[in-house]
């Protein structure tokens, strides 16, 4: 929760109430695209072993 209150406001206070996304967001991106790596290397790998047989 966030509460803005300055000087040129009076006595007035203003509240927004709501949840920061953007942290989540750069941690499941980081997420998805360690997976995507792990995918692409495996894929790579197995198609380099089927080559050599």
């Amino acid at each position: 929760m966030t509460i803005y209150d300055t000087d040129n406001m009076g006595q007035q206070k203003i509240t927004i109430a709501g949840a920061d996304t953007g942290s989540s967001m750069i941690v499941l991106s980081g997420f998805f695209l360690a997976i995507a790596v792990l995918l692409i290397g495996k894929l790579k790998k197995s198609k380099k072993e089927r080559s050599l047989t």
